[in-house]
């Protein structure tokens, strides 16, 4: 399997893409193994740090339409 940090650094710089929950952490789960791998504190990693921020943006409770 290849680790690739800048891919996930571009995936999570276009976050805005990632439009559901699900997708998000699907996102997280192998940014998290890169951490892992290179040896990275996810903690401190930009990439799982801004998928992290989407995840608690989509979670956020919306506005209901009336309807």
């Amino acid at each position: 399997m290849v680790h690739d940090r800048a891919a996930r650094y571009q995936q999570a710089l276009q976050a805005g893409e990632l439009t559901n929950i699900g997708e998000t952490v699907h996102a997280i789960g192998p940014a998290l193994a890169d951490c892992r791998h290179a040896g990275v504190d996810p903690e401190a990693d930009p990439a799982v740090i801004l998928l992290a921020r989407r995840l608690g943006q989509l979670c956020e409770p919306r506005q209901s339409t009336g309807l």
